[in-house]
């Protein structure tokens, strides 16, 4: 099937922070036929580095940051399985894409491209980096054979507990949504991704910026503050959607709703996994 990359049209302005970098996304008029997206960057300090040793071999933690700089590293070899890392190597690869942030590697400040992959020394941490500031990646825990990443600490803050992976499918009028992951980012917002096809006859177009996250704790919903990736699919179609919420229950439900070119009202309603401590 073919991939959409168009990008839904939301109504307002949204700071999404990856640890270092505060990413600030603006969008154009709702009623447009079509929008763009211009992103912009903001330095903001990451917090301090763990200074726990690492339990992995340096160069394997640089092998991870230079697959989260580079899609096309194969990273199968290098992280376990439905892991903190495999997912959150997902979410960088995948937001990254989706805003057109480039992303490289460094020991210590942003450089335009081209650069290897450096530790600090007696640290056991990488950096990663985009136009807005660096990542420190660290506290580097493997498998039990000590060959493949497991979880990690962004800027100091460990993995476990607030990454989740594959969620299950919600269907509705032949369009199909399902979280691949859902990530609480170190400025205390969730950051989900989503896998979107359709599988009816007739173009619909998706309401991202409209969406609703309903934690399973309880409390009152709260409506997207971004969302980025495939508003309108055609029949056949698949794409990939990124929302962001201003909470940090992670676990709940997402409701979406959509509108078919038949003029059928769509409502998906999204199961959104907890983490896995």
């Amino acid at each position: 099937m073919a991939t959409v990359t168009r990008s839904t049209i939301f109504r307002r302005t949204v700071a999404l922070t990856f640890a270092g970098a505060l990413v600030v996304a603006c969008t154009g008029d709702d009623d447009a036929a079509d929008s763009t997206t211009t992103t912009t960057t903001v330095l903001v300090p990451p917090t301090a580095a763990s200074s726990v040793p690492s339990t992995v071999p340096p160069e394997l933690g640089d092998e991870y940051a230079a697959a989260l700089a580079d899609p096309t590293i194969d990273a199968t070899g290098l992280v376990v399985t439905g892991s903190d890392a495999a997912r959150y190597l997902e979410l960088r690869r995948t937001s990254s894409a989706l805003l057109g942030i480039a992303l490289t590697t460094s020991g210590d400040v942003f450089v335009a491209g081209g650069t290897v992959p450096t530790t600090i020394a007696g640290r056991g941490e990488s950096t990663i980096c985009d136009a807005g500031g660096c990542t420190v990646l660290g506290d580097f825990v493997t498998d039990a054979g000590g060959t493949l990443v497991d979880t990690l600490s962004i800027d100091g803050r460990p993995l476990a507990g607030r990454i989740a992976g594959a969620g299950t499918t919600a269907d509705a009028e032949g369009i199909v949504m399902r979280v691949r992951v859902a990530y609480v980012t170190n400025a205390d917002q969730i950051v989900v991704v989503l896998s979107t096809s359709n599988t009816s006859e007739y173009e619909v177009e998706l309401f991202g910026f409209a969406a609703i996250y309903q934690p399973t704790a309880g409390g009152g919903g709260a409506e997207a503050a971004g969302a980025w990736g495939a508003g309108i699919l055609p029949s056949g179609a698949s794409g990939v959607t990124m929302l962001v919420f201003e909470t940090t229950d992670l676990g709940g439900r997402i409701g979406i709703r959509g509108l078919r070119r038949d003029g059928l009202d769509v409502t998906l309603d999204i199961p959104v996994p907890s983490a896995q401590a």
